[in-house]
């Protein structure tokens, strides 16, 4: 029997990501207000001293103040402003075969600070292109915990085993050649996002509401939740943000988690001769999938903008038990 532990840390800069938003007015001009919605020709305009960027311009004053008023949204192909670190810790135990057992387990905890999802810059813009440390926060969608076992049990009974070992070959090919095998994984909830809010004049892409400080985001659930009746998130935990304001909502909640996985998926195998020959042997599987038919429900609704369903959860996020059998002939 093996045991390792082990510390697995990196730090990362230059990474692949969605940052950047070149012509995002910038939010200073959130002091105007309304007038950044009014045409650049509007009396609120002209009073407010807003030029127009080029002859010709006929459009917000928002536009106009873009740092590049002739066009819409620039988007950056291929930029590397993405950065973050990881820390975990691994933990492994094996168990060569053994006594009929061979099993492996592993136990993985891990945290990730992060401004953009890492390995290939999965997700939105930034908040706010002039102030992008907003967006550093737990890792989308990690798991902080996570064990995994797999093994095989070969029964002691029959030829060369503790039972039976000298049993006639009747008897052996019934008792004989039986196993047990299971693969097991349980894995904690992993992090989730709350989006939405009153949209800011400014072209930022994304939009993030207030979190309520001293208030608690993730309702918890009875053994027996309920998707039918129950939310898993608790709306009040958070409010629009103020017109020309950015949310105080970070882009990953460090609370927020969705539904643990638990799967069990199990074998019983019985291997044995077909007795035409020394080398022709068979072996047959009844495999079940999700045993003991567990419901793992999808991660809910987080969309502030939706009151009628934030927070409820609509999906289930794996299958139901199934079954199959196989037969695999060997020569």
């Amino acid at each position: 029997m093996v045991f390792e532990a082990r510390y697995v840390g990196w730090k990362a800069q230059g990474l692949f990501s969605t940052l950047e938003n070149l012509n995002q007015a910038d939010p200073k001009y959130l002091s105007l207000g309304s007038t950044l919605t009014a045409n650049i020709n509007s009396p609120a305009a002209i009073a407010a001293g807003i030029k127009v960027p080029y002859a010709g311009f006929n459009g917000s004053v928002a536009q106009a103040l873009r740092p590049f008023p002739q066009y819409q949204r620039i988007g950056s192909l291929y930029e590397a402003l993405g950065q973050g670190n990881h820390h975990s810790l691994q933990l492994q135990v094996q168990n060569r075969l053994s006594k009929d057992l061979l099993f492996l387990t592993n136990y993985v905890w891990a945290k990730t600070l992060t401004d953009q999802g890492l390995g290939g810059g999965f997700g939105t813009s930034a908040q706010d292109q002039y102030n992008r440390t907003l967006e550093k926060a737990r890792q989308l969608l990690e798991a902080p915990h996570e064990l995994k076992m797999t093994w095989v049990y070969e029964l002691p009974v029959g030829t060369g085993k503790r039972a039976l070992s000298n049993a006639p070959k009747a008897v052996n090919a019934v008792v004989g050649g039986w196993a047990l095998a299971a693969a097991q994984r349980y894995s904690a909830g992993s992090h989730l996002a709350v989006t939405g809010g009153n949209p800011l004049p400014i072209f930022s892409d994304t939009i993030r509401p207030n979190q309520i400080s001293g208030t608690k985001v993730q309702i918890n659930p009875s053994v027996k939740f309920n998707p039918a009746k129950d939310r898993y998130v608790d709306r009040a935990a958070f409010a629009p943000n103020a017109p020309f304001t950015f949310g105080t909502a970070p882009r990953v909640q460090p609370d927020l988690r969705g539904f643990a996985y638990y799967n069990e998926d199990f074998s019983l195998i019985k291997r044995g001769g077909l007795g035409i020959s020394e080398n022709m042997k068979y072996e047959l599987r009844l495999e079940i999938y999700n045993i003991f038919n567990r419901v793992v429900f999808a991660d809910p609704a987080t969309d502030f903008n939706s009151p009628g369903t934030f927070g409820t959860v609509t999906n289930q996020a794996n299958l139901p038990r199934q079954m199959q059998f196989g037969l695999k002939i060997l020569w």
